[in-house]
């Protein structure tokens, strides 16, 4: 996953990620951005089209229209597919601002004079640290937290990066208002669940994404 998401980000060459200027990593967080918040807004439409046909289809199974009835629950499946995949997608937009926003913290952490840090994180790959700045918030303050430890930045400027750090986090995840996983009371059980449309779990190596074009 974390391959995809530096060949997204960076392309197939070689260079490193702090060749860049600090504007280059501005400029694909806008592009990021713009992703993000159309992919919620596909994700909250699906939902809701999600929540509309699973009331049609038990309307219609009450009523013992079976016919009906099955082809809304086609139609769930479809529905509850595609969302899967948005929200797969935004998983991955998530990650590429984490990792974009923790490149430019890392520039600004230069111009603070912390020159030991920029050195260390100098000598890693691009692969290692887009894994290292996309992960979740909890980890980030784990590495934050190491690096208070070693005395390689300043206390201040830990407390300035774990606030910015919260700040980028907080809504970097769909958050999802009502779960489908409750069956109605007379859903009979050989029919499938399909309107459990969670899908925060999904693994983004069994999607793909390579229409997030970043140019």
């Amino acid at each position: 996953m974390f391959d995809k998401i530096t060949t997204k980000l960076f392309g197939d060459d070689d260079e490193h990620p702090l060749e860049l200027e600090k504007e280059e990593h501005r400029k694909k967080e806008i592009v990021l951005n713009d992703k993000q918040k159309q992919l919620r807004d596909r994700a909250d439409n699906l939902e809701t089209k999600l929540a509309t046909t699973k009331e049609k289809y038990t309307n219609e199974r009450d009523q013992g229209n079976e016919t009906a009835a099955e082809r809304l629950l086609r139609d769930a499946e479809d529905i509850k597919d595609e969302l899967e995949t948005v929200q797969t997608k935004l998983n991955a937009v998530d990650q590429m601002l984490n990792t974009v926003r923790n490149f430019q913290n890392v520039y600004e952490l230069r111009e603070l004079g912390e020159e030991e840090y920029w050195k260390r994180i100098r000598k890693m790959d691009r692969t290692e640290l887009v894994e290292l700045f996309s992960k979740e918030q909890r980890e980030v303050e784990d590495m934050l937290s190491s690096l208070s430890d070693i005395g390689t930045v300043s206390r201040s400027t830990i407390s300035d990066l774990n606030r910015e750090s919260d700040q980028l986090h907080a809504g970097s995840s769909l958050n999802w208002d009502e779960e489908y996983g409750q069956e109605d009371s007379n859903t009979t059980p050989e029919e499938p669940n399909v309107f459990s449309a969670d899908a925060r779990d999904t693994d983004p190596d069994g999607q793909d994404f390579d229409d997030l074009n970043l140019n």
